[in-house]
């Protein structure tokens, strides 16, 4: 910045743009953004009432998932998601994006589920009459630098 004018309008103008909602201006500048890890932890999902064989999507809280390591968003294999009572869905299988909803759950057999790590969306055929798991996961969230 060569301290003009304009270029401090600018930047005050920005700055003033984007406040924290504890009211400290948040000021993001062009280029990679540092992030942090955050674990998600016990968070409940629910699934479509019915006995088991029951099928349906459903979509968690946070996405992207990441995997095991907290570094790259997660697949299936090297993945930070787990169930943790794990008794109505427990084989994971691949999410295919080249199916419909209809044309996946269909192939899924009592168990499966088939996560897509980019958008948190679950496609799954339940194991048992169960109607909730929790899960738990890994996140990235931005880091802001406060001015």
């Amino acid at each position: 910045m060569t301290g003009n004018k304009s270029e401090k309008t600018a930047l005050n103008y920005l700055a003033d743009c984007v406040t924290g909602s504890d009211g400290a201006r948040v000021l993001t500048v062009g280029g990679p953004m540092a992030s942090m890890q955050k674990a998600i932890a016990a968070e409940v999902v629910n699934f479509a009432a019915g006995a088991a064989g029951t099928t349906g999507v459903v979509t968690i809280k946070y996405s992207p998932v990441f995997d095991s390591t907290g570094a790259f968003i997660g697949s299936l294999g090297d993945s930070s998601f787990v169930w943790v009572t794990g008794t109505i869905l427990t084989t994971e299988v691949a999410y295919n994006t080249n199916m419909t909803d209809v044309q996946q759950l269909a192939l899924l057999a009592q168990g499966q589920w088939a996560l897509d790590y980019n958008i948190g969306r679950i496609r799954y055929c339940k194991k048992t009459a169960g109607v909730a798991d929790t899960c738990n996961y890994t996140i990235r969230t931005p880091i802001y630098t406060t001015v």
